[in-house]
């Protein structure tokens, strides 16, 4: 559905400088004199088919990507329409300059680019006046609210306030992937400073020039600044993003039985990657996924997502006990191996402590231990796995699944290419950020993307679309199923474990269905209303997305 084209009562200036309302040289000449805008834009009247060719072409000619992703970024800010008639008819081409890799590089730099936004920012300054805030945002409905406090942006670490980057190119790709409707979505920036000094100080920087809060009174700030979005808009969808790990569990733990919440870092990751290992395991004929091994590198909060959706997975599936499930999995982190010894991990680390191999152990003493046959890597850390890791990996495993999962590009653990050559092209390869498929001695590797975008964009969507109470385990366990379903067999056998992006509605629409099945399923949603079966609810998925203006 679409009334993006209604004015909402604006005329001439006024409409064309509202993103959301504006649509340029679409406007026909009746709605011109109507709305007062006519001699305001040229003369011809253009639709936005013809716009979008101009932009794409634009976009495409340029070839510094942190210029596309300006370019990207400016279109936005001044016509919501045309921005997404171009990223959804060219969402494979654009995705990666919206979000992964290239967000990344803009965090980095957004206090020397930085443009208006519309977000909204809660700073520890402000605490007195944080329903002041939240009734300043000028629209009256939200469904899907982004969260961020910086302190852990991607694989790089501490960004502060130059986080909000992060929770907008996520709104985008909610808008995008699934068709969330853009006047109810909503970026948010907590600033409860930065340890990272040399941000914080830059004369640039539009953040509080402090140390991060911590404790439990940095944990209450994060409560008034949540109950006060949660007042205003009690069906909201609450995205938890790019906290630091102990902060993301213990925000989760806090929340996720209070409201419609979830935290992409740590049950977004474990959603797509399940899928991911589903078809891993169906490449080398495997019934499930009970001959698994899997070492992690990065105990944080993805590290931690992911062993703990796999292995939730295992119990159903398998008919393992939680506690067989998790002997499955070797975590490493900054300080070697979770092994016996360790007195130093936080209460979700001790999850996965193996009792059973000393702690410290590095990664190719457990990699020459274990004969791993997927292999994760969520570090930040550029080239871990070496050609010597690689080449044992691949000595003990006819199928082993590499996962350089790191953002940004520059962070990835290893190339498609490094993975290529040092396997002789015998393994599977899934990355965060995306690599193009490459061929070496007649191997083919398949650059299979293992994003969050084929996760939370249908998540969110369905959650709100049936009005959900709260997300559930087991919703984001249907979530990464209904994704590693729509992978064929013969896709499969050739390497790839995702369905292609080109077909990104598409996708999301059956992980709706499947979500809300199990939100019907879990008691926390009731069945849309003339829903019977799943052909009329994937017609009922696709009503509810919203799509760029088609009458112009």
């Amino acid at each position: 559905f679409t009334n993006m084209s209604l004015t909402e009562g604006k005329r001439g200036q006024q409409l064309l400088a509202d993103p959301l309302l504006n649509l340029a040289e679409a406007f026909t000449t009746e709605e011109r004199s109507q709305h007062g805008i006519r001699g305001l834009v040229p003369p011809r009247v253009q639709s936005l088919n013809v716009q979008a060719q101009r932009y794409l072409a634009i976009f495409q000619a340029e070839t510094d990507p942190m210029k596309k992703f300006m370019f990207l970024s400016e279109l936005f800010e001044v016509n919501v329409n045309l921005f997404y008639k171009l990223v959804t008819e060219n969402f494979p081409e654009i995705a990666p300059y919206i979000y992964t890799p290239h967000v990344g590089q803009y965090c980095l730099k957004l206090h020397e680019v930085w443009r208006p936004k519309q977000a909204l920012f809660y700073s520890l300054e402000d605490r007195a006046h944080i329903d002041e805030i939240t009734s300043n945002w000028p629209r009256p409905e939200v469904d899907i609210v982004v969260v961020t406090d910086g302190g852990r942006i991607l694989g790089l670490g501490d960004q502060g306030c130059n986080g909000i980057g992060i929770p907008i190119g996520k709104l985008a790709l909610y808008v995008a992937g699934a068709g969330s409707d853009p006047r109810k979505v909503l970026p948010v920036q907590i600033d409860a400073g930065t340890n990272n000094v040399a941000l914080r100080s830059h004369p640039l920087y539009m953040g509080l020039n402090r140390p991060r809060l911590q404790g439990e009174e940095y944990f209450q700030f994060v409560a008034d600044v949540v109950s006060s979005i949660h007042r205003r808009w009690p069906k909201a969808l609450i995205q938890f993003e790019d906290f630091g790990t102990d902060n993301a569990f213990e925000l989760l733990r806090r929340w996720q039985n209070q409201m419609l919440c979830f935290n992409d870092d740590i049950q977004g990751t474990g959603a797509v990657t399940l899928a991911c290992l589903m078809n891993a395991a169906r490449s080398r004929g495997w019934r499930d996924l009970s001959q698994e091994r899997v070492v992690i590198v990065g105990a944080g909060s993805a590290g931690l997502g992911i062993s703990d959706a796999v292995c939730s997975a295992m119990v159903k599936q398998c008919g393992m006990t939680l506690e067989e499930a998790r002997s499955h999995f070797y975590l490493l982190d900054i300080n070697g191996l979770l092994g016996t010894g360790r007195s130093d991990l936080t209460v979700d680390q001790r999850r996965y402590q193996r009792t059973d191999m000393r702690a410290g152990m590095n990664l190719a003493e457990v990699v020459a231990a274990v004969h791993p046959s997927t292999m994760i890597g969520v570090t930040g850390t550029a080239n871990l796995f070496t050609e010597e890791i690689l080449r044992e990996v691949c000595a003990h495993c006819e199928k082993p699944l590499i996962m350089p999962m790191s953002n940004p590009t520059s962070k990835a653990e290893c190339t498609l290419e490094q993975a290529l050559e040092r396997c002789h092209g015998k393994c599977i390869f899934a990355s965060g950020s995306p690599f193009k498929d490459a061929t070496k001695d007649g191997h083919t590797l398949v650059g299979n993307q293992c994003n969050n975008m084929y996760i939370f964009p249908a998540l969110g969507l369905a959650a709100c679309a049936c009005h959900a109470t709260k997300v559930t385990d087991n919703m984001l366990y249907a979530a990464g199923m209904a994704l590693s379903a729509q992978v064929t067999d013969e896709q499969v056998q050739r390497g790839q474990l995702f369905p292609s992006l080109a077909n990104m509605r598409d996708i999301s629409a059956r992980i709706v269905v499947a979500v809300v099945r199990q939100a019907v399923e879990d008691g926390v949603a009731a069945m849309p209303e003339g829903c019977t079966n799943d052909e009329q609810l994937m017609q009922w998925a696709r009503s509810k997305m919203w799509v760029p203006d088609t009458h112009h």
